[in-house]
């Protein structure tokens, strides 16, 4: 059976060195963040076989330096770091629509706080379990949110990025765009292009536009 795209680049990226590997693995993640407008995303990296924990702790300023993306550390445990991953304009943008600042504010947020502030309050209950509104944070439309939260049994119309209840051609139209990035991030690198490069060009051509 022929691998699949995804497979291939796993593939490409285990037989680089360990800073690209790891600029690799954040990067086919980070891809509908980087360049197709999703507020953010979340990472774990592990501690088994080559560890990406560690080359994190190694390499994090490297990667830092080349990705103007923020980096809020949300959680370390049994040998794992999760990582969240975000651009800082998009994701005030979403969590200060008045919907979702509404929702988030009977959770325990407040509207004058900062990103970094409300990022602190989500990674303290993350500690503990995933919060229902991690959903707004990683750009989930909120009436699907508070359905997944209130009726968890309710058979949903669609799953992908997140589980569809409302708007179906809405995140349809999301999940393509979301894919595309991850297929044109795979494309690249099965070309030849190293993962540094791939984040510092796209960088480029963002502030280009």
């Amino acid at each position: 059976m022929e691998k699949s795209l995804l497979e291939k680049y796993i593939d490409k990226i285990w037989s680089m060195d360990d800073k690209e590997y790891l600029f690799g693995a954040i990067l086919y993640h980070i891809a509908p963040t980087l360049i197709s407008g999703k507020p953010a995303c979340i990472i774990t990296l592990n501690d088994y076989e080559r560890n990406l924990n560690l080359l994190w702790k190694r390499y994090r300023k490297d990667f830092i330096d080349i990705c103007e993306l923020s980096i809020y550390e949300m959680r370390e445990q049994f040998g794992s770091k999760t990582l969240f991953i975000y651009d800082e304009k998009i994701i005030s943008e979403i969590i200060h629509q008045e919907e979702n600042i509404r929702f988030l504010e009977k959770l325990g947020y407040n509207r004058s706080l900062s990103i970094e502030k409300m990022l602190e309050i989500l990674g303290e209950k993350y500690k503990y379990f995933c919060p229902h509104e991690m959903g707004i944070f990683l750009g989930f439309p909120v009436k699907d949110v508070i359905c997944f939260m209130e009726y968890p049994y309710r058979k949903c119309l669609l799953s992908g990025y997140w589980k569809v209840y409302n708007d179906i051609d809405f995140a349809m139209k999301k999940f393509v765009e979301y894919d595309t990035s991850k297929n044109m991030v795979i494309n690249s690198i099965l070309d030849g292009e190293l993962p540094s490069l791939v984040i510092k060009n796209t960088i480029k051509q963002l502030i280009m536009h």
